[in-house]
């Protein structure tokens, strides 16, 4: 894989969680900032805060099967910047019975951008069997309850701050610009197709948030791989 280049003024916060019997699970978001960046010390505060966020938020309509393990706060301005972990045990607290592992909240994020490909989004592990309407679909009031824990966590992440710097935007990072193709074994080889990356990487502002109400699915994570 291709060395990514930096990011700047940009924070990478990812959960980490244990769905089930798979402990290899995580979300990433990305926030744009302001001022100088965080030191080591200052990520591991952050990463807490976050941590404690989430426990008030994406946990209360989380199974107890489901467990956060840990938050670890990334700046990508530079590959030698602040970087730090929280880590803890944070089962979920929601009644009711299991969802598959496979099983998630998908949140789609609205970007400015016009373009070709997958759009910003995050797969939760969020919902019991009380949340749903059908196999298919959760019910209305469960839409709406995870609309409302997952803008209050946006909210909290937009509210960081560390000496010299704060948090501004919830945005998407793309390192990705377009795509090549090359051959092997000419005249009559296979085509196969390669990323082109972007030597500075493009940064969108995501500007709200949809809970789908179709139930989302990670087929990895019944396999408990990335």
């Amino acid at each position: 894989m291709a060395t990514l280049p930096p990011a700047p003024g940009v924070l990478k916060v990812q959960l980490h969680w244990t769905v089930g019997l798979d402990t290899t699970c995580f979300n990433t978001f990305h926030l744009k900032f302001a001022g100088s960046g965080p030191s080591n010390a200052d990520c591991v505060t952050l990463a807490g805060t976050v941590y404690a966020d989430v426990q008030a938020t994406l946990i209360l309509s989380t199974h107890p099967s489901v467990i956060l393990d840990a938050v670890t706060v990334t700046d990508l301005s530079d590959p030698a910047a602040g970087i730090g972990t929280h880590t803890g045990t944070a089962p979920g607290t929601a009644g009711g019975g299991p969802l598959p592992a496979n099983c998630c909240v998908l949140v789609n994020y609205t970007v400015q951008r016009r373009y070709r490909g997958g759009k910003p989004r995050s797969y939760i592990p969020m919902g019991t069997d009380t949340d749903l309407q059908n196999p298919q679909t959760f019910a209305a009031a469960s839409v709406t309850n995870f609309g409302v824990r997952m803008n209050a966590l946006i909210t909290d992440m937009l509210g960081l701050t560390w000496g010299g710097g704060n948090v501004t935007q919830l945005v998407q990072v793309s390192y990705v610009g377009g795509h090549t193709w090359s051959q092997n074994n000419p005249p009559n080889g296979p085509w196969k197709s390669h990323p082109v990356y972007r030597t500075t990487p493009q940064i969108d502002q995501l500007t709200s948030t949809v809970v789908n109400p179709t139930v989302g699915t990670q087929r990895r994570r019944v396999r408990g791989k990335r």
